[in-house]
């Protein structure tokens, strides 16, 4: 991790995001606009300049597209399913939002039936240190508390209490792009804290990674788990459908939807998916 900047895989995640709603994916709509404000500077120059090139060429679209190896769309496409969860929760009256692991993430500046709730972002002290720079930019009627928490070694409610969360108001809570790179033990901690802190009414939408990461060859998986650790944060925390509906079950949640890939490209892209389907889906629950 590098000192007061977002993880490589935070900027990478943020950046496939911007992308797949500037005419590389089929998705459409306001996926992340707000990426480039949030991305060091370094990552928001370059990514200016690709989404200027994918804008004038449909060949350097389709490009950029197939060379993230499907992870443009897949960010874009996780991204759309969460915001819909999102706007659905705010209609059932929850009172609050925390963002676990919330890295470079713009949801709750972006919808605007976010705007007036509390928000609460989670996340590393590293990438919380630029987070908290880069988007004093931009101005958010609900207000921001900036909640750091390093997960392996400290308690989340112990932290969010501290910085004003009410227990009592339900809520919603979004841990998306997190649980593949803790361990079961810390998953199941965190969960454990969650329900804790979680009114009548509240909601989660949690993603979680299959165990065969995605639909590649067995054989080069060795090579893509190598790649998220050479990112500085390896993949470790893989598990099955069954196991996670069976954890939030026993934690007294309700499973009301479970979707991935496939299912979000009927919704969003008109069933024009990826070459590639990374495996990774999402499970929304409510109390």
């Amino acid at each position: 991790m590098r000192a007061n900047l977002p993880s490589r895989t935070a900027t990478i995640v943020s950046a496939a995001r911007y992308l797949s709603g500037e005419g590389v994916s089929p998705i459409g709509g306001d996926v992340d606009g707000l990426a480039p404000l949030l991305s060091p500077p370094h990552a928001a120059g370059w990514l200016s300049r690709i989404a200027r090139l994918t804008r004038s060429s449909p060949m350097a679209a389709k490009l950029v597209r197939t060379a993230s190896g499907g992870l443009v769309d897949h960010a874009g496409l996780r991204t759309r399913y969460i915001d819909r969860v999102a706007r659905e929760a705010a209609a059932s009256g929850i009172g609050q939002m925390v963002v676990v692991g919330a890295g470079l993430d713009a949801r709750a500046y972006r919808l605007e039936a976010l705007l007036h709730l509390p928000l609460f972002e989670v996340d590393h002290p590293a990438t919380q240190g630029w987070k908290r720079q880069a988007s004093s930019r931009i101005h958010r009627t609900g207000g921001v508390r900036h909640v750091s928490v390093d997960f392996l070694v400290e308690r989340l409610g112990a932290r969010l209490l501290a910085e004003g969360f009410a227990a009592a108001v339900p809520t919603l809570w979004v841990w998306e792009g997190v649980t593949p790179y803790l361990t079961a033990e810390a998953r199941k901690s965190t969960l454990a804290e969650i329900v804790a802190l979680s009114a009548a009414g509240s909601w989660l939408a949690e993603s979680y990674m299959l165990p065969a990461l995605a639909s590649i060859p067995r054989a080069l998986l060795p090579l893509v788990r190598a790649a998220f650790g050479g990112l500085g944060e390896p993949l470790v925390g893989a598990v099955t459908t069954e196991e996670i509906h069976r954890e939030l079950r026993e934690s007294g949640w309700q499973v009301t939807d479970d979707a991935g890939t496939m299912e979000w490209v009927e919704s969003f892209a008109g069933g024009d998916g990826p070459s590639v389907a990374l495996l990774e889906r999402v499970v929304v629950c409510r109390r």
